[in-house]
């Protein structure tokens, strides 16, 4: 990424609740509880100083990232995306390499606070997906 990208917003999503089945949503009727797109964060960022954006992932699915990573790599507002991966799954690495084949794949993430186990971070298989991470030197 250049350095002149301005003000940047690192952490906003896009969804679509007619391609995903999203899972702890809002419920009916609340102003989350709709399809956000490209449009969408044109008109957000219109009057700000906010002229670029990172995507975070919203859903733990290699199909959402896929559809994010596709959805964005023409629009030039979005510079980055930071998309989920299994760090428990033995081929983590595969699943890293095949995102850091997109130029805006920039980190994943997991929902820590979600997971039952509070010493998950600590099991050997997620460990594993970390060192896999650091070794395909993903941010």
């Amino acid at each position: 990424m250049s350095a002149d990208l301005g003000h940047v917003d690192s952490h906003h999503h896009f969804w679509d609740l007619s391609a995903f089945p999203y899972n702890d949503f809002p419920p009916e009727g609340t102003v989350l509880r709709k399809s956000y797109m490209l449009p969408d964060l044109d008109e957000a960022i219109a009057n700000t100083p906010v002229k670029h954006t990172i995507y975070v992932q919203v859903q733990e699915s290699y199909e959402d990232n896929e559809w994010v990573l596709n959805l964005v790599k023409d629009y030039p507002t979005v510079v980055g995306v930071v998309a989920w991966v299994d760090l428990t799954d033995p081929s983590v690495g595969e699943h890293i390499d095949r995102l850091k084949r997109h130029r805006k794949f920039c980190g994943i993430r997991h929902l820590l606070h979600n997971e039952p186990d509070h010493n998950w971070i600590l099991r050997e298989d997620v460990q594993r997906g970390l060192g896999e991470s650091r070794t395909a030197d993903c941010r």
